[in-house]
């Protein structure tokens, strides 16, 4: 082996040996961070960016649909909904007094995974159904109201109570 290869191939094997020393805290970046389903599409087309909740970089969020989150981070004015309990996993938010179809404006919903938790950060009552065009409903949270719901059903439809539409 001559001199200039062992300088070439000490030099390849340095660079892999940096490139998986770096790997491992990359990959705990993006696990933690846990992006919303469309998020983890995007940044895959978007070769291979790496993307907290909620950011994006040249494609737009569904409506509605939000990243992991927690319940503080549930906007003034908006009703909030997460996937997970005490406000956490993948959050849908919605600030019009009618949304007779909101499933369909959020992903994990509209998926089939169960709403588990509500904040409601509005000045109104918003009262929330099964069905879409307010059908089977469920309950309903007052303003400044939050909590786990029982986790067993998605929200169909939502409205606010007394809007013209909303049959409280």
């Amino acid at each position: 082996m001559t001199l200039r290869s062992t300088v070439t191939t000490f030099a390849a094997t340095a660079l892999m040996g940096a490139a998986l020393a770096v790997a491992p805290t990359a990959q705990a970046q993006e696990a933690s961070a846990a992006p919303a389903p469309a998020q983890a599409v995007a940044s895959a087309q978007a070769g291979a960016v790496s993307l907290g909740a909620g950011e994006a970089i040249g494609f737009s969020t569904p409506p509605g649909e939000m990243g992991t989150e927690a319940y503080s981070d549930c906007p003034s004015g908006w009703i909030c909904f997460w996937s997970g309990s005490n406000g956490t996993g993948s959050r849908c938010q919605w600030s019009s007094s009618l949304n007779p179809r909101a499933r369909e404006e959020c992903s994990w919903m509209n998926n089939g995974t169960y709403t588990k938790s509500v904040y409601n950060r509005t000045s109104y009552r918003y009262h929330y159904y099964k069905a879409f065009n307010y059908k089977d409903r469920i309950g309903s949270t007052l303003s400044g109201g939050q909590g786990n719901l029982a986790g067993t059903y998605n929200i169909g439809s939502l409205c606010r109570h007394n809007a013209s539409g909303c049959p409280n």
